[in-house]
C-alpha cells in the first residue's frame, strides 16, 4: 500500500496539484482502501467498490462537496496509477488521422 501511495503522490505532485490538495486526497485514498478492507472482511463483493464507498460517504451524512472531494482522488487514483491507458501518453492524433478534437479525444480515449 506505501508503494502504491508513493506513486499517487507522485502523479499528484507531476501535475501541480497544491500541497492541501495531496493531502486531502491521500486521505481519501487511504480512507477509501481502510472502507474496501471492512468490506472484504462482510465478504462483500468486488465489483461496484468505488460507487459503493461514494454511496456510503453520502448516506453517512458527508457533504456533497467531500463525496466530490473523495471521487476525484479515486478518479485519478484509477485513471493514472492503477490502470493508465497507454494511448494517453500521445500528444498527437495518431498518423494518418486528421487534425481536430474529435480525433485527438480518440486518440487519448477519453
Amino acid at each position: 500500500m506505501e508503494a502504491l501511495l508513493r506513486r499517487y503522490e507522485e502523479q499528484l505532485i507531476l501535475k501541480n496539484y497544491a500541497e492541501a490538495t495531496r493531502r486531502a486526497y491521500l486521505y481519501s485514498v487511504r480512507r477509501y482502501y481502510k472502507w474496501c478492507l471492512s468490506e472484504q472482511r462482510k465478504g462483500a463483493k468486488k465489483k461496484g467498490l468505488l460507487r459503493r464507498f461514494l454511496v456510503h460517504r453520502f448516506e453517512s451524512g458527508k457533504a456533497w462537496q467531500t463525496v466530490n472531494g473523495d471521487y476525484s482522488a479515486l478518479k485519478l487514483l484509477y485513471a493514472e496509477v492503477l490502470c493508465p491507458h497507454p494511448s494517453a501518453l500521445l500528444c498527437h492524433p495518431p498518423p494518418g488521422k486528421r487534425h481536430g478534437h474529435r480525433n485527438l479525444t480518440a486518440a487519448i480515449g477519453a
